[in-house]
């Protein structure tokens, strides 16, 4: 289950599709540190056993899609 945090951010555990509209511009942080801001069909959104720094750990709508 994903879980709000702090900023308005929700948890997200990689287990399940992308959790927003494709088209939804969001902010994303991954397990490696790295924050960046895109439209969601842009990123993996599930686990990575190889490179896990490039897991999603938590997300935020900026921008519902049009």
């Amino acid at each position: 289950m994903n879980d709000k945090i702090p900023g308005g951010f929700i948890r997200w555990a990689g287990v399940e599709p992308c959790p927003t509209h494709p088209k939804a511009q969001v902010r994303l942080f991954f397990r490696g540190g790295s924050v960046y801001t895109g439209q969601a069909d842009s990123f993996f959104w599930g686990r990575d056993e190889k490179t896990r720094n490039s897991d999603i750990i938590a997300y935020k709508i900026e921008e519902s899609a049009p």
